[in-house]
């Protein structure tokens, strides 16, 4: 298939629709009343038709003409409930539909779609790859195993999920590429916390494992502005603008 045929949206939609088939279904196949694939079809059509929530996508899907156009663009008849819904995504592994992500901007590249990201200093190409934390959920009571855990003073336990997302960037410009993301998980014990920073570390080197003659320059803000992060950007052969925070002066000092 050429390349531009591969990035058509009905050739995006059917290479993610082939890898939810892939994907182990840990339910027992005797209690399954909603398929793990046309879930996940589902899922991604919330996100293509931009809806705020699973609650509000399902209510919307409810119309015979939202219902109809879910069936034509993705091939899907029924949707569960927002509770089945989320019940059935908890815990489906998310790797087998991410490694689409670099397959697909390797075809961009080959066909110029990423030539307009290119930033040229001092005679060097590389592309701006913006690392940022984002928290996508916060709750006192939900959560899981890999969720971050903050002790507040009262004594209560805050929980979030939080990713470090790898994106395309250019200066001047409000186009983006998303190019990867990492997780920030707990997977050594309850005992045992994860951070932004070293999910960063595990995200580079899947880039440059993944990417491994892109030219790229990490860009991040004072968070990653630590040496063991700089010398692991070095390792992988990266170009690295980060922000430099002075530490405070002493009070003898600024006096």
């Amino acid at each position: 298939m050429r390349p531009l045929q591969t990035l058509t949206f009905e050739a995006f939609r059917d290479v993610l629709a082939t890898t939810f088939t892939e994907i182990a279904d840990p339910r027992d196949p005797r209690r399954i009343t909603w398929e793990l694939p046309a879930v996940l079809r589902s899922a991604l059509a919330m996100l293509f038709f931009q809806h705020p929530s699973l609650l509000e996508y399902q209510r919307r899907m409810q119309k015979r003409s939202r219902r109809s156009n879910l069936e034509r663009v993705f091939q899907v008849a029924e949707i569960p409930s927002d509770t089945q819904m989320r019940e059935i995504l908890d815990g489906v592994p998310t790797e087998p539909w991410r490694r689409v992500r670099p397959q697909t901007f390797e075809q961009m590249r080959r066909v110029g779609w990423t030539t307009r990201f290119v930033t040229e200093v001092a005679g060097t190409k590389y592309y701006p790859t913006v690392l940022d934390g984002s928290e996508y959920f916060h709750s006192r009571q939900i959560h899981c195993p890999s969720c971050l855990r903050q002790r507040q003073a009262n004594g209560e336990t805050h929980y979030s999920p939080v990713v470090v997302a790898a994106t395309v960037t250019r200066a001047g410009s409000h186009a983006i590429v998303p190019l990867d993301a990492e997780e920030v998980r707990n997977t050594e014990g309850p005992q045992q916390q994860d951070c932004e920073l070293t999910a960063a570390k595990r995200l580079v080197k899947r880039l440059r494992a993944e990417h491994r003659q892109l030219a790229m320059c990490i860009v991040g803000d004072d968070l990653y502005g630590h040496e063991p992060f700089m010398a692991e950007l070095q390792a992988q052969r990266m170009s690295f603008v980060l922000v430099a925070t002075p530490p405070p002066m002493s009070p003898s000092l600024s006096s």
